[in-house]
């Protein structure tokens, strides 16, 4: 979280933020830390439409600029990229189409997200698409119905985040990931001894 980070130590010379017409003050750090976040937490939540203008109200409220959407796909691969990747045996999965969080989608929005992205990573690829990982990938953030859905879609795996460790039952649809420490000393020992940090 390099950019929770970054927002922490920026200098904010607002003294409040306005969001959905309610004030809230920025006088003193603990409240300059809730407001950042309330908004990271929100972002996670939020339907997609809204977090444009999530990300601008953060942006004022911390007096820190957004990168511009160009500069912002400039840090992504481009498609050539990932087909030379591919010819090196690594395998490519979708993250969904627009990066909703799955669980406050309907039925018919999850499933066009989790197959959209699919057809186009299989045009553009070449390849079949066997693997996914859900957006922000927490329990709160997918369920038994986007499992049901990603399965109907075509996916034979589905990766969570932070969820734990995979013990001697692996569900295809909820494989679990931990997050990796930026201390290398522990990531090391996270890699070597999962079990010890799950």
């Amino acid at each position: 979280m390099v950019g929770h980070h970054f927002l922490f130590s920026q200098k904010i010379k607002r003294k409040k933020y306005i969001y959905q017409q309610q004030e809230n003050p920025l006088l003193n750090e603990e409240q300059k830390k809730y407001a950042i976040a309330y908004f990271l937490d929100k972002m996670k939540t939020t339907p997609y439409e809204n977090n444009k203008e999530l990300l601008k109200t953060l942006s004022c409220a911390c007096n820190v600029d957004i990168p511009s959407p160009e500069k912002q796909s400039g840090q992504l691969m481009t498609w050539e990229q990932l087909n030379e990747v591919t010819e090196h045996n690594i395998a490519i999965g979708s993250h969904t189409h627009t990066h909703r969080v799955l669980s406050t989608l309907n039925e018919r929005e999850q499933f066009h997200e989790l197959e959209k992205s699919k057809k186009i990573l299989e045009q553009r690829l070449g390849d079949t698409i066997h693997s996914m990982s859900y957006p922000v990938g927490g329990y709160l953030h997918f369920s038994d119905q986007t499992k049901a859905l990603a399965q109907q879609a075509g996916y034979k795996l589905c990766f969570s985040y932070e969820t734990g460790f995979n013990r001697k039952r692996i569900d295809a649809y909820n494989v679990k990931r931990i997050g990796l420490s930026g201390v290398t000393s522990i990531m090391k020992g996270q890699l070597f001894m999962p079990s010890v940090f799950c």
